[in-house]
């Protein structure tokens, strides 16, 4: 269950050192780690994170990290929630903050939405904008969630079926 800092640890962004490892957000995360382990990386980054592994991050990530967002992106809490009420139609991208760092956490930065969560490719003429408000209304995002930097579509990674998706990512 996801537990809040305590009056120690807000030296640290969101837990005392190591909350990443006991609370078992880098198991989960390993199989989608870009060149794989993290335990001796303090910074790695993950691709392609589904359905599973973000309903298990929902309940080990502390709600500070839950409410963390990469700039003007969806927060932590939104993204996963969208691959959870959307399982195969979203992927998730991002990094993994490991210790030592001070700044240990996960943050997401980047999302493929294929399927009935994404808008249609006829809307592709429609401008950015358009797909974009479309995209944050079925994914179900915050208003407060910016227009992503990049925007465009794209094959899903290891999709049998060669699906393509909206590509998010927020820099």
């Amino acid at each position: 269950m996801a537990r809040a800092a305590s009056v120690e640890e807000e030296a640290w962004l969101y837990g005392a050192p190591g909350w990443t490892r006991e609370a078992g957000v880098e198991e989960v995360v390993a199989p989608f780690l870009e060149g794989g382990s993290a335990r001796f990386r303090d910074f790695s980054r993950f691709s392609a994170l589904g359905e599973q592994a973000a309903r298990d991050l929902l309940g080990r990530l502390p709600e500070e990290n839950l409410g963390d967002r990469q700039n003007l992106g969806p927060r932590c809490r939104e993204a996963l929630r969208a691959a959870v009420v959307h399982p195969g139609d979203v992927l998730l991208f991002g990094y993994l903050v490991s210790p030592p760092r001070w700044d240990e956490r996960l943050t997401i930065d980047g999302m493929l939405v294929a399927g009935g969560a994404a808008p249609p490719a006829r809307d592709s003429s429609a401008g950015p904008i358009r797909i974009w408000r479309d995209a944050r209304r079925r994914l179900g995002l915050g208003a407060d969630t910016g227009e992503p930097d990049e925007l465009m579509r794209m094959p899903l990674p290891g999709d049998a079926d060669g699906r393509i998706g909206w590509w998010m990512w927020w820099d």
